[in-house]
């Protein structure tokens, strides 16, 4: 207990145990009512401590005098010189109550304060999950001479929720494949902040099945593993990948084995606003490596839409621009010979062509829809819908 004065109706804060668990009880007034926060239900034996600073009263908990929970915090004014001590009580007149206190220390505050302590607790690094999941994260946070106003939980730079009260604990639902790096920052309440060791996750997307010819697989090494849906001809993509770059590319298809020449029509419904280049698109690819040959129209969510190809293996990607539009959006790729002629549509009736690419490929060659999120956080999705790929 830190008390003001010996006296009845004094100011005080205590750090209770009972049969009801920890509770920080305190009067910051004078002869005014109790203020009760309660804490963890928890039993005798027991490490507790109790902070002053300022005019802020911390109080905690331990199993073992080492590692600190938090319990409550409360504030209010007390003298510079006050009384601290050990009190029990029965609680009931005619009755007694004896408490054991062993290892007992009292202990001036530095005069720097110390620096929060902070860490993600769970889940653990390396940790891999299925989407969608509901993230439960442990931040337990700590500070010797002041208490924590508040702990951030971040995803890389991004800052994803706030918590301020004890024992600090986020839920977060993840609904796309993505590589999380989870980070908590811890505040003070004399400002100064501690940040935790990063924690990565991985966050994996449900096993998908298309409808024969179709299937889906990741194109190249992309920082987390995408996802493919089908459901009544319309096709869902969501990617981490780069997308489609200089002499190998990133990304998620959907494919399926083709022979000669064809007409592939697709509408572009959407193409989720995460990054500026990220694209989508159809394509005819001569394997599925990740330096393959291919032709590709293209459109993206602020560059425009492009004929892009590659015309040796590892080679350099040649990009023919086309009309600055974006999704929604119908797209075409069209193989006569060795010609492949890429353009889009507003309406699927009136086509722009964006150009052609004259490239030799080996049969048979992949019809391909695909994705690239251009992010190393942030993944893509993609949806078309009204598909066709016929024969010439």
């Amino acid at each position: 207990m830190f008390r003001e004065k010996a006296t009845t109706s004094s100011r005080y804060a205590l750090l209770k145990l009972n049969g009801n668990g920890l509770a920080l009880q305190q009067r910051a007034t004078a002869g005014k009512p109790l203020v009760l926060k309660a804490g963890p239900a928890v039993s005798a034996p027991r490490w507790l401590r109790l902070v002053r600073h300022g005019l802020r009263f911390t109080a905690y908990t331990s199993i073992d005098g080492a590692q600190w929970q938090q319990v409550a915090t409360a504030s209010g004014p007390m003298g510079k010189n006050v009384l601290v001590g050990l009190v029990t009580s029965a609680q009931a007149d005619g009755q007694m109550a004896t408490a054991v206190f062993d290892q007992v220390s009292i202990e001036a505050l530095p005069v720097a304060p110390n620096p929060p302590v902070v860490t993600i607790a769970a889940p653990t690094a390396g940790a891999t999950f299925t989407t969608p999941v509901k993230l439960s994260i442990d931040t337990p946070a700590t500070d010797l001479d002041g208490g924590i106003a508040r702990v951030e939980l971040y995803n890389g730079t991004k800052k994803l929720a706030i918590d301020s009260k004890a024992p600090f604990a986020f839920s977060w639902s993840v609904t796309k494949p993505a590589i999380l790096n989870l980070t908590a920052r811890a505040y003070d309440f004399s400002g100064l902040k501690t940040t935790s060791v990063p924690v990565t996750i991985n966050v994996h997307a449900a096993p998908t099945t298309l409808t024969a010819p179709w299937g889906t697989r990741d194109l190249g090494p992309t920082f987390a593993p995408g996802a493919a849906t089908e459901d009544a001809g319309v096709y869902t993509l969501n990617s981490l990948g780069l997308g489609l770059g200089t002499t190998s590319d990133q990304g998620r298809l959907i494919y399926r084995s083709w022979s000669g020449g064809g007409t592939f029509i697709a509408h572009l419904a959407s193409l989720s606003d995460t990054n500026p280049g990220a694209q989508t698109g159809l394509m005819f690819r001569e394997t599925l490596g990740a330096t393959a040959r291919y032709a590709a129209v293209v459109v993206t969510n602020q560059q425009g839409s492009f004929l892009q190809s590659r015309s040796a293996v590892g080679g350099k990607a040649v990009k023919v621009a086309g009309p600055s539009v974006a999704a929604p959006q119908w797209v075409k790729l069209v193989r006569k010979g060795s010609v492949f002629t890429a353009s889009v549509s507003p309406d699927g009736i009136d086509w722009t062509v964006i150009g052609s690419r004259t490239i030799a490929m080996a049969a048979p060659m992949y019809a391909v829809y695909f994705v690239g999120a251009a992010d190393l956080e942030e993944p893509a999705t993609a949806i078309f819908d009204t598909p066709t790929l016929t024969k010439p």
